[in-house]
C-alpha cells in the first residue's frame, strides 16, 4: 500500500503555465500587428477617400512635404486653406520658394474629377518640381 505524501506536488494538480504565456505573447503580437498608426495627423481635417494601390513607397526627401489635397468637388487646399484654381498656383509657388527640391505630396479624393489631378500635374510642371508622389492607402 502506496502513502501518499501531503508535501508532494501533484503535476496535474496545476496548470501548465508555459502554454498560457505562449498564448499570450501569440495575442500580444496579433494585436500589435493589427493595430494602424496615424502617420499625417495634421491631414485629416479634411476628409477625403483616397484610392487603394497595391505597392506603396515612402519618399526619399529631407525636408517638409507640401500636402496638396482635391476633394471630391475638385475644390484645392494647402494646409486645411482652401483655393479656388487662380489662386492655388501662386500659393504653391510660394511654398516650395525656399527649396529647390521640394516635396509636393497630392492627396486626392478618388471621386475627384480627373481635370482638377491633370491641371496640378500641368502646375506641377510649369514650377519645374521633380519631386511628387501620392498619398494612398
Amino acid at each position: 500500500m502506496k502513502i501518499r505524501n501531503p508535501f508532494d506536488n501533484d503535476p496535474d494538480e496545476y496548470p501548465e503555465l508555459t502554454t498560457l504565456i505562449d498564448v499570450m505573447f501569440l495575442l500580444l503580437i496579433f494585436f500589435l500587428l493589427t493595430t494602424s498608426f496615424d502617420r499625417n495627423q495634421k491631414q485629416n481635417v479634411i476628409e477625403v477617400e483616397l484610392p487603394l494601390a497595391q505597392h506603396n513607397q515612402e519618399p526619399v526627401i529631407n525636408n517638409h512635404p507640401v500636402y496638396l489635397t482635391i476633394d471630391k468637388v475638385g475644390s484645392y487646399s494647402i494646409e486645411n486653406n482652401h483655393f479656388d484654381k487662380r489662386h492655388i498656383f501662386e500659393e504653391l509657388k510660394a511654398q516650395i520658394a525656399n527649396s529647390a527640391d521640394s516635396l509636393v505630396v497630392i492627396c486626392g479624393d478618388r471621386s475627384a474629377p480627373y481635370h482638377s489631378v491633370v491641371f496640378v500635374y500641368d502646375m506641377l510642371q510649369a514650377l519645374g518640381v521633380k519631386h511628387f508622389s501620392h498619398q494612398v492607402q
